[in-house]
């Protein structure tokens, strides 16, 4: 059977974070070692701006569609590793 009308049913969105929500999202406490871990990986987090360690923290890791790592502290962003 035809479409009734023409034309599409999607939009464009104005959001400018996709990527940063079509992603895996994990929360984890960070150790006193300053290291995160899902499953069988670990990630030694840098000092920030703002603290040398974040050890107690939690924080959100991405495992963004392209395969890379971000860890977020909200509002920091330590950047895909």
């Amino acid at each position: 059977m035809p479409a009734a009308e023409k034309g599409t049913a999607f939009r464009r969105t104005s959001r400018t974070d996709l990527n940063w929500i079509f992603t895996v999202q994990t929360e984890r406490v960070v150790e006193k070692d300053n290291t995160v871990a899902v499953r069988d990986r670990w990630w030694q987090i840098d000092k920030t701006r703002f603290r040398n360690s974040l050890a107690g923290s939690t924080v959100t890791i991405h495992e963004h569609l392209d395969g890379t790592v971000s860890i977020r502290l909200w509002p920091s962003c330590s950047g895909p590793l």
